[in-house]
């Protein structure tokens, strides 16, 4: 073997690594511009042009892949077909799944909690349950319906609905029992006086004020009057609910 023959055989591993491929990126409607297109091969990086235009460096049996934020990725193997004219490529849009996705985002939405609307509901439910199962309703000894059965029908109720806040934490009925036994001011007086609700309902009151969603902001001293202001809020739709069923 000659001398200049030697040196063609050890440069031409070079040349073949050293070769470009050409080519244009386009999808159904037009070219594109900004797709990303990587040999992932030789780890080598280059974008299309505002004409769908790239050139980037390879060598046969190396894997290009090209992709877009709006068209779907592909890989292309490089054969010698592809040095020798412009790789044409074309990607698949994905844009409609996109536009559908935002769609669900903005249609579905979350309605606000309305507690008058809630009561007129919950309301509703508490009738037709008691038409639907009257056996649960039976009357007491005393002729009144079984408040014990209704108000623990809408307690549960109740707990279903509350608003969903973020960093919102509701006072529970633990807290509210301990506020009702070590506070020297919601103790018994306070709860048969002002709040005229009587001693025998007590501890349903407090689960029907859990059910209320009172945010445990309100427990602090510095929020007293605003609890206050719930608690007869609470004490009164209490009352109100109670007396409508005594009468039926």
């Amino acid at each position: 073997m000659n001398k200049t023959a030697f040196i063609l055989l050890v440069l031409l591993p070079f040349s073949v690594l050293s070769q470009s491929i050409k080519g244009k990126v386009y999808d159904d409607t037009a070219t594109v511009n900004g797709a990303k297109i990587v040999n992932i091969t030789q780890q080598i990086l280059t974008y299309t042009n505002d004409k769908g235009d790239f050139e980037i460096g390879a060598a046969l049996g190396d894997s290009i892949v090209l992709s877009s934020l709006f068209h779907f990725e592909k890989t292309i193997k490089v054969t010698k077909s592809s040095f020798e004219d412009v790789m044409v490529v074309e990607l698949k849009k994905v844009v409609n799944e996109l536009d559908e996705v935002v769609l669900t985002k903005e249609t579905i939405t979350e309605k606000d909690f309305d507690p008058v609307v809630e009561s007129e509901v919950l309301q509703t439910q508490i009738l037709n349950d008691i038409k639907a199962n009257p056996h649960l309703y039976s009357k007491s000894p005393s002729g009144n319906a079984d408040i014990i059965a209704i108000v623990g029908l809408i307690a549960k109720l109740f707990k279903s609905k509350k608003p969903k806040k973020e960093a919102v934490t509701y006072v529970t009925l633990n807290q509210l029992k301990q506020l009702f036994s070590a506070n020297s001011y919601y103790n018994d007086t306070f709860l048969t006086r002002d709040l005229n609700i009587p001693l025998e309902y007590k501890n349903l009151f407090l689960e029907y004020c859990e059910a209320q969603a009172i945010e445990t902001k309100l427990l602090s001293p510095d929020n007293r009057f605003m609890l206050i202001d719930t608690l007869l809020k609470c004490s009164n739709d209490f009352l109100e609910i109670v007396n409508n069923y005594k009468k039926d």
